[in-house]
């Protein structure tokens, strides 16, 4: 919530690159604002009403999947940053990140509303509202294959591409320390942290969303598997979870969104600079990289 009340007042972190930090915390929010009452009203097979019901996980698989696209966009942007930097500058603008954002919703909506246009199980024997009960197995495994396989996987493959740049500048860096400037040695430790943060948001994504969905896809092809009930409720809250801890590693991490919160939570404190980078060092980075390619 605090990642929005900053976006809103500092004028400065309205970049490009902040719209899609933006799209992935309101996705997370309304996740986290709707998951834990849903949650709760699933697991005593509320409500009675087929509609409701319905709506009521599809709109759940609607922000999960918008988060992820979130996530996606939020990828490429770094990608496109750090490799196209002067394409970058010229093309990327506000823009074009409104466009992209409304694009992944639009298909976030799509995606989680096909249930309510037929795809699901319909109408269970006694009127009750259980997710397994109402969600087809063929469109949970549908789910898993476009929005966690693919997306984990192009995930992965662009930030093993950033971390082998980022290690490149690092090695080059060391070599030339006697040589270097200031800046430059600033860049080198921004990448450094830079790199460390990209593996912690690829870990958990992937710790937080494999399980939910690996275990649907065994339900789907081993009819006669039985589920632990508590091994299932698990793997929901930790999917869920990944909504939690997913604008606190954009933004906090971020020196930009950090120093702004700072402001805002102790304004007669002064921020520190952070080693992490922002979205403004995301250009510095992308030329320093470049520079000792």
């Amino acid at each position: 919530m605090f990642v929005l009340v900053v976006f809103v007042r500092f004028a400065s972190l309205r970049t490009p690159s902040n719209y899609y930090i933006i799209s992935l915390a309101v996705a997370d929010f309304l996740v986290g604002l709707l998951a834990i009452p849903f949650a709760i009203l699933g697991h005593v097979g509320l409500p009675r009403d087929f509609n409701v019901c319905l709506f009521m996980n599809s709109l759940l698989m609607l922000l999960c999947t918008a988060s992820i696209l979130s996530l996606v966009a939020l990828t490429v942007d770094r990608y496109w940053a750090i490799f196209k930097p002067f394409h970058y500058k010229r093309s990327v603008n506000k823009r074009t990140s409104v466009v992209v954002i409304c694009t992944s919703w639009i298909l976030s909506t799509l995606i989680g509303l096909f249930p309510v246009f037929g795809w699901n199980k319909g109408r269970p024997k006694v009127p009750q509202c259980f997710f397994l009960e109402v969600m087809d197995l063929d469109y949970l495994l549908f789910i898993y294959v476009v929005t966690i396989l693919i997306p984990s996987f192009f995930i992965i493959a662009v930030y093993l591409m950033i971390y082998k740049t980022v290690r490149r500048h690092l090695q080059s860096a060391k070599q030339q320390q006697s040589t270097m400037g200031v800046q430059t040695k600033e860049s080198a430790k921004r990448d450094a942290q830079t790199a460390k943060s990209v593996l912690i948001i690829v870990l958990l994504f992937l710790v937080s969303w494999f399980p939910l969905y690996t275990i649907n896809a065994i339900m789907l092809f081993c009819k006669d598997c039985v589920i632990p009930p508590i091994l299932m409720n698990f793997a929901v809250i930790l999917s869920h979870a990944n909504s939690v801890w997913n604008p606190g590693l954009y933004a906090w991490g971020l020196s930009d969104f950090r120093d702004a919160l700072h402001k805002v939570m102790c304004p007669c404190r002064s921020s520190s600079t952070l080693p992490l980078a922002s979205t403004t060092s995301i250009r510095r980075q992308s030329h320093s990289v470049h520079a000792q390619s």
